[in-house]
């Protein structure tokens, strides 16, 4: 009698191969059977276990770990049956090995029940020696081959897990749709959910579900390429997700094609997405969209509007720093959040304020452009209008922004009224780049102003001329100032009875070495908007004192001089130390200053 081996003996190599032999577990109560089909095995190359009792086959499958379990059919029937089985294929007991019975033709109305329990093949006995070599080797390698391909789908599954994806197959020849745990997942489905293809369709918006039927419908005739789709979806007992699909259409004859694509939750993606673009190109107190954002949305408005034409609105509020000095900043940026507010109204839907992907992203889908509403900074805001039909439309549209704002804001428990300036410029007409249909904007904003403030004015060339004429004429001011060019001039006020000088009122002068002499009234204004009204208010009232010691020194009696201040300049924190300052650079008699 041939005597089981120990496990020195498993370990012999084989012959042609430096790896370990194959293993292999017979279990048979037979002995000429387990000697006779050992020898065969052991003459192709396999190392044999062999097991004349149930205990013994269960202890070295958990033993040896066998590569293949052959197990006569016989044995299983007139001992444990279909309960050794289930004990030589647990998966507690390591890596579950195949299964091969070996049965007698009689027998072979029992081997259903040894395929319920895992039997993977059946060989009728007496067996050829190399029939029965090949197929252990095939039922290994098969074996191995599906191991492998299991540990490949948990790692594909981990992978998917992580990254919040999912993957899915359909074929065209059987119609069934195959999917991973994680496709049910995302879609709020059980693990082990046959998913239909209705059950997907279900899941998408109207406009996304159209298209995606109308390529599956025209991918008979020829490889469609790739699929993209981007869309919420609600899933059940949870919010709205945020699904990014993507498809490859694959054609294996005139006829037959699958489809294998992927399913990603990219709702955590698309939330950080919004986050740095909100940071980049929204207005952190308006919410509305900022300047960086018009001026893109702008250019690529341009690029879309092949046969149509475009209207820049610039709009500044008028006089808004009087609330910032008589309520503070905080109130002021209160009143522009209020504004947004407002013209966001104006608009009929809320394109007007949402960012447009594809003036941001060349990789976005296209999409129709839409009117556009923006804070560009301070108090200055901007407004893309598109389609118009004639300016008569432009012009409607223009005069309801103004009265909309001159509406009282409630503030602080004051009702505020406000006005705006608005320019216009339209395009081709105005301009063919951004930047230049955004400057003539500004600059028709500017004449509104200048010509009383709470209108509009469309841009027109001579506007630009006469801009580019003041901007001179501000920097000349600016150098006159502070070269101490300008004069100043003495009004007397007289004392009739006495027919003597009672007092003079000082009046600045400026002869520009081009335009000759200008008056006050051409540059104050010019100095108030520009800011340089403090500077020459400083320039007059030092230029006063000094020429009022200078007649104090030249034994003159004490004459009182009135100097004109800017109600800019009253206002402002600095005048009390400009004044100061005069005074202690140029000492006067008492009586010899006013304003």
């Amino acid at each position: 009698m041939r005597r089981e081996p120990q496990q020195s003996q498993i370990g012999s190599p084989l012959k042609s191969l430096n790896a370990p032999p194959l293993r292999i577990l017979l279990a048979s109560q037979d002995q000429r059977l387990r000697t006779t089909v050992s020898e065969q095995l052991e003459r192709a190359g396999f190392a044999t276990l062999e097991a004349g009792k149930p205990r013994t086959a269960a202890l070295y499958r958990r033993k040896f770990q066998p590569d293949l379990v052959l197990l006569e059919l016989d044995f299983s029937r007139e001992t444990m049956g279909p309960a050794l089985c289930r004990q030589l294929l647990d998966p507690t007991q390591g890596a579950v090995p195949p299964l091969l019975l070996l049965a007698r033709a009689q027998d072979l109305v029992q081997a259903q029940a040894a395929f319920d329990n895992g039997a993977d093949d059946i060989m009728l006995l007496p067996v050829h020696p190399t029939l029965l070599a090949q197929r252990c080797r095939r039922l290994i390698e098969s074996s191995r081959t599906l191991r492998s391909l299991r540990h490949r789908e948990r790692i594909l599954e981990h992978a998917e897990r992580l990254a919040g994806m999912g993957s899915w197959e359909w074929d065209s020849q059987t119609g069934r749709l195959y999917v991973s745990k994680q496709f049910n997942r995302i879609l709020g489905l059980p693990d082990h959910h046959v998913t239909r293809v209705r059950d997907v369709l279900q899941q998408l918006p109207e406009t996304e579900r159209r298209k995606i039927i109308s390529h599956f419908q025209q991918a008979d005739s020829k490889d469609k390429g790739t699929i993209s789709l981007q869309h919420r979806v609600p899933v059940a007992g949870q919010p709205h997700r945020i699904l990014r699909h993507e498809a490859r259409f694959i054609l294996h004859n005139e006829r037959d094609y699958s489809v294998y694509g992927t399913i990603q939750d990219i709702t955590e993606e698309a939330a950080h997405r919004e986050q740095i673009l909100y940071l980049a190109y929204y207005d952190s107190l308006t919410r509305l969209p900022n300047r960086m954002f018009f001026r893109c949305h702008l250019d690529y408005a341009m690029e879309q509007a092949t046969d149509s034409r475009l209207a820049v609105m610039v709009l500044n509020l008028d006089l808004l720093a009087r609330v910032n000095n008589s309520l503070g900043h905080g109130a002021g940026d209160e009143l522009l959040q209020k504004v947004a507010e407002r013209l966001t109204r104006v608009f009929a839907d809320d394109q007007a304020t949402r960012i447009t992907p594809g003036a941001i992203d060349d990789q976005a889908s296209p999409e129709p452009v839409s009117n556009k509403l923006a804070r560009l900074d301070g108090d200055q805001f901007a407004i893309l209008l598109r389609d118009f039909s004639t300016l008569d439309d432009v012009i409607r549209f223009a005069q309801n922004l103004l009265r909309q704002l001159t509406e009282p804001f409630s503030l602080a428990g004051n009702s505020v009224v406000l006005t705006a300036s608005l320019g216009i410029a339209l395009y081709p007409v105005n301009g063919l780049e951004p930047e230049a249909l955004m400057r003539n904007a500004e600059a028709a904003m500017t004449h509104a102003k200048r010509q009383g403030r709470n209108r509009y004015q469309f841009y027109a060339s001579d506007i630009d001329s006469k801009s580019k004429q003041r901007l001179a004429v501000e920097n000349d001011l600016r150098q006159a100032i502070r070269q101490q060019t300008l004069s100043l001039h003495f009004q007397p006020k007289l004392h009739l009875r006495s027919d003597t000088v009672h007092s003079v009122e000082a009046l600045v002068r400026w002869q520009h070495p081009v335009r000759g002499a200008m008056s006050p009234s051409q540059f104050v204004p010019m100095a108030e908007e520009t800011g340089l009204i403090h500077e020459l208010g400083g320039w007059l009232i030092n230029a006063a004192c000094h020429q009022a010691r200078s007649w104090n020194q030249a034994g003159l009696p004490p004459l009182r001089i009135a100097v004109n201040l800017s109600p800019v300049q009253i206002r402002s924190e600095t005048l009390v130390a400009t004044l100061r300052n005069a005074a202690s650079d140029s000492p006067l008699a008492t009586g010899s200053g006013g304003y």
